[in-house]
């Protein structure tokens, strides 16, 4: 499985909320998923011109296009397999992580 690509959605409430393709970097001890600068996918964040997007995430607003710029760690409920890849809950809550690690 190292190598594959697989497709990770946050889904709320049945609706998927943003989705991207990710590289399986790692599966043991623990799966480890990657996703670079650069990548396509589809997201609610900024998809309405604004940053603060929890009233379309819980309205049910579909997801735009957003090409990925790489540089937080997502807090998330545990991943569950899905025909897809995987699915997850994102709990709305980042951590940004620059490239030298602060």
């Amino acid at each position: 499985m190292n190598g594959d690509v697989v497709l990770l959605r946050s889904v709320y409430r049945g609706r998927v909320r943003w989705t991207f393709p990710h590289a399986v970097v790692a599966t043991e001890p623990l799966l480890a998923l990657h996703v670079g600068p650069g990548t396509p996918g589809k997201l609610m964040k900024r998809a309405y011109g604004k940053r603060d997007y929890a009233e379309p995430w819980v309205r049910g607003d579909p997801p735009a296009g957003w090409i990925w710029e790489g540089g937080h760690v997502n807090l998330q409920a545990p991943l569950r397999p899905s025909r897809a890849g995987f699915d997850t809950t994102d709990w709305a809550l980042d951590v940004r992580v620059e490239a030298d690690g602060t």
